[in-house]
C-alpha cells in the first residue's frame, strides 16, 4: 500500500514544477557562507587599517571597525572614504567640537559635534529618515550615531552630485549652497584624499 505523506507530497510538487530543493538548499547555504567570509574579511581589513594607518590602539579600532563597517554598508559608501574623512574630520575624538569658518554669520555660530562633525540642525533632519531618536546635541558625541548619521548625509549628498565623492566631500564640508556657490575649501578635500589613498592596499 503506498503511503503519501504531506512531506513527500511536497517534494514530489517540487520535482514536477522543476524546483531542485537540495540543490537549492546547499546553494544558499555556500551563499550565506560566501556573505559571512567577507564580512568577517571586511571587519579585518577596517580594523588593521585602523591600527596600521591610523594608530588606534587594537580594541579602540575593532570597536570603529564594526560601526564603520555596518555604515558602509547601509549606505553603500567605501569604507576607505569613511575613515578617511574621520581621520580629518575629528582624528577619531568623539568629543571634538570646531566652529564653522565659512558660510552666514548665522551658520558660522553653529558649532560641529563629534566624529563626524555634524551640526546639530542638520543632525536633527538626517535622524528623522534614519527614525533614530533626537535628544540634542549632546547625542552627537555617541560614535555610533555620529558615524551612521554623517553616512546618510553623504548618501544623502551624492545622488544629485552624480556620486562624485570629491563633491560629495567639499558639499559636506562646505554646505551644498557654498559648493553650489563655489565657496569651498580646497584644502580639505586634499587632506581627505591623501588620507584615502594611506588607506589603499600597497601591492606586495
Amino acid at each position: 500500500m503506498l503511503v503519501i505523506t504531506s512531506f513527500t507530497f511536497g517534494f514530489v510538487i517540487m520535482y514536477i514544477s522543476g524546483m531542485r530543493p537540495m540543490e537549492e538548499s546547499r546553494d544558499a547555504y555556500l551563499h550565506e557562507c560566501a556573505r559571512l567570509a567577507y564580512q568577517k574579511s571586511l571587519d579585518d581589513q577596517v580594523k588593521d587599517s585602523l591600527v596600521s594607518v591610523c594608530k588606534l590602539p587594537e580594541a579602540d579600532a575593532r570597536v570603529y571597525a564594526e560601526i564603520i563597517k555596518n555604515a558602509s554598508t547601509r549606505f553603500n559608501i567605501d569604507w576607505r572614504w569613511l575613515v578617511a574623512k574621520l581621520m580629518v574630520e575629528s582624528t577619531f575624538d568623539p568629543f571634538a567640537i570646531s566652529k564653522a569658518t565659512r558660510g552666514s554669520p548665522r551658520e558660522q555660530l553653529e558649532s560641529a559635534y563629534g566624529l563626524m562633525q555634524i551640526k546639530p540642525s542638520t543632525a536633527r533632519d538626517i535622524t528623522k529618515h534614519l527614525n533614530f531618536p533626537w535628544s540634542g546635541q549632546a547625542y552627537l558625541f555617541n560614535p555610533y550615531y555620529s558615524v551612521m548619521l554623517g553616512a546618510c548625509y553623504m548618501a544623502e549628498l551624492k545622488v544629485p552630485l552624480g556620486n562624485n565623492f570629491e563633491a560629495t566631500e567639499k558639499a559636506y564640508n562646505n554646505g551644498i549652497a557654498n559648493y553650489y556657490a563655489g565657496k569651498v575649501s580646497e584644502e580639505h578635500w586634499q587632506k581627505v584624499s591623501e588620507w584615502h589613498e594611506k588607506l589603499k592596499p600597497r601591492s606586495k
